[in-house]
């Protein structure tokens, strides 16, 4: 095996060319000009013999086609390690959509361009290299994508995901990556994780071996915390007549960070902010502050058919 070899995926049918060999891995061009890294032992090298196989077309039986549905959840972002050194962001998608994607990276109040195009369903596209070294001071990864098919229109027909990397986190994240099929830090990006705490079975027979309480001593209801605030300047009881578009910003900004410690403190997992649409300034220092908050994962847009593009998920650690 050598840089210019002919492989083929050991656990796939894609086929590519071996650009670089770094120890136990080698990046793979599959077609797309960019070199995928891989463990040398999940490819093998294809004989020129089996080439000649490969191009013989295979009949199909007239009249039959597989029928499958239409794949709407799987994108990806993906962290792979190359050596001890060097790790590669991957952005990966396992829809049938096409996707429009755009890529940056967001460190200290600049923002970079790291990579954008299409991405066609099933495909992944490296993004950018990254040192380990520096892994504090990583950028905020903020992605933006469009869903495109033709024979299907999308429910929700963008996305934004921010990502902040958290060594508590980033490293319970390592798992077999979804088409590139080695070990990497799996974020998946389209996931819309529910706020509803999972009640374990464990948790129920604790609660029903509970001993009972006297019923005529009054117990004293600790305050839930809703999992969700809309920050309208109509919806705060602080925000009084006459005040002026700034000083409601700064009373919305008040409020928010109130809530987040809040919600913190009672151990939400996520938590949405319902800030509107307007002229963007509510929404752009929100997620100012959330991208510097060390208790929140990432946060990305809430869902578009229940809040429109007026509001914020963010998940919390």
């Amino acid at each position: 095996m050598n840089i210019g070899s002919k492989v083929r995926l050991l656990h796939g049918r894609e086929e590519g060319i071996i650009t670089k060999i770094s120890g136990n891995y080698v990046e793979v061009d599959l077609g797309d000009g960019f070199g995928i890294p891989m463990l040398a032992s999940e490819v093998v090298v294809v004989s020129p013999m089996e080439a000649q196989l490969v191009k013989t077309p295979v009949p199909q039986e007239v009249g039959k086609s597989p029928h499958r549905t239409f794949s709407k959840k799987g994108i990806y972002l993906v962290f792979v390690p190359i050596n001890d050194r060097e790790i590669v962001l991957h952005l990966v998608n396992l829809t049938d959509w096409k996707i429009l994607f755009t890529l940056y990276g967001r460190a200290d109040n600049q923002i970079t361009g790291l990579a954008s195009g299409m991405l066609e369903s099933e495909k992944s596209q490296q993004i950018t290299k990254l040192l380990w070294k520096d892994f504090e001071k990583w950028p905020v990864f903020d992605t933006h994508l469009l869903y495109y098919s033709e024979t299907l229109s999308p429910e929700q027909p963008s996305l934004h995901y921010s990502l902040r990397c958290r060594p508590q986190s980033f490293h319970k994240r390592i798992q077999k990556a979804p088409l590139l099929e080695v070990k990497g830090h799996v974020y998946q990006i389209d996931l819309e994780e529910s706020s509803a705490p999972a009640v374990s079975p464990a948790a129920i027979r604790e609660s029903m071996l509970e001993v009972p309480v006297d019923v005529n001593v009054p117990l004293k209801q600790p305050q839930r915390i809703p999992s969700q605030i809309d920050l309208h300047a109509d919806s705060l009881d602080e925000v009084k007549p006459g005040m002026s578009s700034d000083e409601i910003l700064l009373v919305q900004l008040s409020v928010f960070k109130a809530y987040l410690e809040k919600a913190i403190a009672g151990g939400l997992e996520n938590v949405t902010f319902i800030h509107g649409v307007g002229q963007g300034k509510l929404r752009q220092e929100i997620h100012r502050l959330l991208s510097k908050h060390p208790n929140v994962a990432y946060y990305k847009d809430a869902q578009k058919e229940k809040f429109g593009y007026g509001a914020t998920i963010a998940h919390l650690q």
